[in-house]
């Protein structure tokens, strides 16, 4: 009787941590799963280097809040992008280098190298 019990919870063991390791193979990047709602499209997620300072903000345009400074050099992850009617665009992504690592904020993209 004994043996049947240990039995039974190594096998229900066994099966829940298959099925949740399974589930967290399975699972998207984080950009995939969803992309700031202010974003126009959604390219392959890169990484950028700033070629000149740049304002990092709660949204895309100069009318959002500035939340700091990425500053020439450092690196930058993009998740999505906005254009707007003007002409500019703007890019969503992660701080990778620098005072504000790992913030995800907004930057006009014309302060990259790309």
């Amino acid at each position: 009787m004994q043996n049947q019990v240990l039995k039974r919870v190594v096998t229900t063991t066994a099966a829940t941590v298959l099925l949740l390791g399974g589930a967290v193979a399975m699972s998207p990047t984080a950009s995939a799963v969803g992309p700031n709602p202010k974003c126009t499209g959604n390219p392959a997620d890169f990484t950028d280097t700033t070629r000149e300072a740049a304002n990092l903000r709660t949204g895309p345009g100069t009318s959002y809040a500035k939340k700091g400074v990425l500053y020439k050099g450092h690196k930058f992850r993009v998740y999505c992008i906005k254009g707007l009617d003007s002409g500019y665009s703007w890019w969503w992504g992660k701080v990778l280098t620098g005072e504000h690592k790992g913030d995800k904020r907004w930057v006009y993209n014309g302060s990259f190298l790309t």
